[in-house]
């Protein structure tokens, strides 16, 4: 089996996901590494490495990617994707309630912003 073909068997319905979501409008999302969308009242997500790739990408080509993340990450647990200037944004997503460390990881990181899950909306990292 190619290494294309085990992305797609592993990840391919979270690139279909994304892509569809993407083809409905929804600007970003999360889902956990089985497919199933995360969606969290409280707390704040973070990312800690990913992929930037063209919104007009197929669902290989996005399956692809997250592979690619899997394979960086330690312990990947959720995926997150967002849109910016007609990049699409895929990144291994950590969730916590505690809203300093995730400013603080994200800076370190080289991130410009985390999520506030609760008031749906970034908060910029300085």
């Amino acid at each position: 089996m190619s290494f294309k073909s085990n992305t797609v068997s592993m990840f391919g319905n979270i690139g279909q996901k994304i892509k569809d979501q993407i083809s409905t409008g929804v600007p970003g999302g999360t889902f956990y590494k089985n497919g199933q969308i995360a969606e969290f009242d409280s707390g704040y997500l973070f990312a800690i490495g990913g992929e930037k790739i063209s919104t007009h990408s197929g669902a290989r080509e996005i399956s692809e990617s997250i592979f690619k993340i899997y394979l960086r990450s330690v312990n990947l647990r959720l995926i997150g994707y967002w849109i910016n200037e007609n990049i699409l944004y895929i990144d291994s997503v950590i969730h916590t309630n505690d809203k300093n460390f995730a400013l603080a990881a994200a800076k370190i990181k080289g991130e410009i912003a985390i999520y506030d899950c609760e008031k749906k909306q970034e908060i910029p990292v300085e």
